[in-house]
């Protein structure tokens, strides 16, 4: 299972999340979206 797969099962979760209204995975993204906009643009 390479890194893409495991974003793409996370992002899953985090849309699914969402969309019910977890709280949890509203956290989550609150705090994974920048860090992945960070870390996405300093890798590239």
């Amino acid at each position: 299972m390479n890194s893409t797969d495991i974003a793409a099962q996370v992002g899953n979760w985090l849309r699914d999340g969402m969309l019910s209204g977890n709280p949890l995975a509203i956290l989550a993204a609150a705090v994974l979206v920048p860090l992945g906009a960070i870390f996405g643009s300093t890798t590239l």
